[in-house]
């Protein structure tokens, strides 16, 4: 099993020479006040990460998303959704790749969603889990289209809290 935790600056993701690779793992996290943006650049890293594949045995991928909500950040589509006309493009090089031989074997892709807030600042977890569900689920879903044609994808969210500690 690989497992590659990932900060959008840093692509350094090279599968190629794995061509037994059968599971694969990866972390990003989010920052919220630029979730907008950052979900091109998450969909950018995936888009990068899964074009170095070059194994035919890949059976199962994870892809962990974590995102932090700090004080100020919103629940809000303007906020958490970056706009269709932005999404679009980058989502069509995604699924290229996605389409790719490399991916026949695929069984299992799994997306969760984790967010973490501070009770302070916002009101309830059922509140924060179902924005999240409602915002960014359908982007998710675009994203991994193809694979969710194929029925093997598995997207859940869960949200939790940091207690009284400060982001």
């Amino acid at each position: 099993m690989c497992h590659c935790t990932g900060q959008f600056a840093a692509r350094g993701y090279d599968f190629d020479t794995n061509a037994a690779l059968r599971h694969l793992r990866l972390t990003v996290c989010i920052d919220p006040s630029e979730l907008g943006g950052d979900w091109l650049e998450l969909v950018a890293t995936l888009r990068a990460a899964f074009s170095t594949i070059r194994s035919h045995n890949l059976e199962r991928i994870t892809v962990d998303i974590g995102i932090e909500l700090g004080q100020a950040d919103r629940l809000d589509e303007d906020m958490l959704v970056p706009p269709r006309e932005e999404l679009v493009p980058d989502t069509e090089e995604l699924h290229s790749v996605m389409v790719l031989p490399y991916f026949y074997a695929l069984q299992h892709v799994v997306v969760g969603m984790e967010v973490r807030y501070n009770q302070e600042w916002h009101s309830s977890e059922e509140g924060v889990h179902d924005a999240v569900q409602a915002l960014l689920v359908p982007v998710c879903r675009q994203s991994f289209a193809p694979w969710l044609d194929r029925g093997i994808v598995n997207i859940f969210c869960t949200a939790s809290t940091t207690g009284g500690i400060n982001l």
